[in-house]
């Protein structure tokens, strides 16, 4: 989760995680104990030091009493108890308390379940579903059943499996029509699979279809493929490319998307916000990414129009007369412009050159009002993950606008990472340069 065990840096932030701390112990039964990132001095037992390496200052860390003591000699790591700071035996399994800069963008959807391994998120399901079901339930979180194209996801998969104890269903199947394994990992989408882990004793057979699993009762925990009847049943893992997406902008595939349905500007000044935070306004390529945008609206219960960056040749035009032709229509990005390779237009009203999605008629996009009405609007931007090929522009016609967009610089609302049985604790105000992650998975102190 790109993040590091608790380093408190003042007095201040001390009050402040031993009050959190405070309120998770009475949540929680018993005694509850939490490392932080603080550790003892190999060549001074008396010296402590954070995970940067940093000294740690002791005139204001709030030591227990008669602490540390280095019980049996053995208390090496520290851990906050009961509200004070304790030396521990590193090898103790103990809740644990992380932290991130505030500013450092996310990689997977961690929050929703999803870990990062190797420029991939994977999440994995212990349902025991059949293979074709898998499938339709990982296209149901906009993902991808798992497949494996590398030695490094091979890896990667195996752990998250083998952590689960649970067979999966990968993302290949056996096709008789063309006698050959494809990757058949997500509906309506089928390619030549070039990377197998089979096991010595797979056994294929003709008279069912064949798909691939991954036995985590393998002895060999790389070549750990089998074949198995794809009417059967097995846990899975679904999964979706890693990017990078900033502050406030939620991922999906390789975008990130902003939604601003709380503000209210017209097109010209939309866009110009949108290329403040380095974005444009939104650009839709394709029916998962209309289904994706749809969907959110729906579960966020957002009904207003929101401007999209999507503009109209021709305007003017009345009584339902809107072009169906792509060539009459571009998008209009920061960088120039593109003929769209999509289209959800609805024909209404006199045409405008501004388009807008309107998630109360099922997501259409129209052209019925002027361009300066003041709508909601979604920003996006390509994942920053240094596999995403530039986009290709053939024009440069950025408009001029007579209107300054004032924007203030506050951090906007973080997707935060958490795990599982987390309790997450962000500090609202600009100044906090942090977020905190606590969590009650009991696990020794990192080395």
């Amino acid at each position: 989760m790109d993040a590091d065990l608790l380093k408190i840096n003042d007095a201040k932030e001390q009050t402040v995680i031993l009050d959190i701390l405070k309120k998770k112990d009475a949540q929680l039964p018993g005694v509850q104990e939490w490392w932080v990132g603080m550790k003892r001095e190999k060549n001074d037992i008396n010296q402590w030091t954070w995970t940067d390496s940093s000294s740690a200052n002791h005139s204001y860390i709030r030591w227990g009493i008669d602490e540390p003591n280095n019980y049996n000699q053995n208390e090496h790591c520290g851990e906050i108890w009961e509200s004070t700071f304790n030396d521990k035996n590193c090898d103790s399994k103990l809740n644990f308390v992380c932290e991130r800069p505030k500013d450092q963008p996310v990689r997977c959807s961690v929050e929703d379940g999803y870990s990062y391994h190797n420029k991939k998120c994977y999440k994995f399901y212990n349902n025991q579903l059949k293979r074709s079901e898998a499938l339709s339930a990982c296209a149901g979180e906009f993902a991808q059943l798992v497949t494996i194209e590398t030695e490094e996801d091979q890896h990667a998969v195996t752990e998250l499996a083998y952590s689960y104890q649970s067979n999966v269903w990968l993302g290949i199947k056996f096709m008789n029509k063309v006698s050959q394994w494809l990757v058949i990992n997500s509906p309506n989408w089928e390619q030549p699979a070039n990377m197998f882990f089979w096991q010595t004793d797979d056994n294929f057979n003709n008279s069912i279809e064949n798909c691939a699993a991954l036995n985590v009762s393998a002895k060999d925990n790389v070549n750990n493929w089998y074949i198995e009847n794809c009417t059967l049943t097995n846990a899975f893992i679904c999964q979706k490319p890693a990017g990078v997406c900033s502050r406030g902008f939620e991922q999906y595939e390789e975008k990130c998307f902003l939604f601003k349905e709380n503000m209210k500007q017209s097109w010209n000044q939309a866009k110009h916000y949108c290329e403040g935070f380095e974005s444009n306004l939104l650009e839709i390529e394709s029916d998962g990414e209309q289904n994706y945008i749809s969907t959110k609206l729906q579960k966020r219960r957002v009904i207003p129009r929101l401007w999209i960056g999507i503009k109209s040749k021709h305007t003017g035009m009345t009584n339902g007369s809107l072009s169906m032709d792509k060539a009459n229509y571009y998008w209009e990005m920061s960088k120039g412009t593109r003929t769209p390779a999509y289209l959800n237009v609805r024909a209404t009203g006199t045409a405008s050159a501004c388009g807008y999605i309107d998630p109360g008629r099922s997501g259409g996009w129209y052209f019925d009002l002027p361009c300066n009405t003041p709508l909601p609007f979604i920003c996006y931007s390509d994942v920053m993950n240094g596999n995403v090929q530039p986009r290709q522009f053939t024009t440069f016609t950025t408009p001029t606008t007579t209107t300054t967009i004032q924007t203030t610089h506050r951090a906007l609302i973080p997707v935060i990472p958490v795990t599982k049985k987390t309790s997450v604790i962000v500090q609202p105000t600009s100044t906090v340069t942090k977020q905190i992650v606590t969590t009650t998975d009991k696990l020794d102190y990192c080395h």
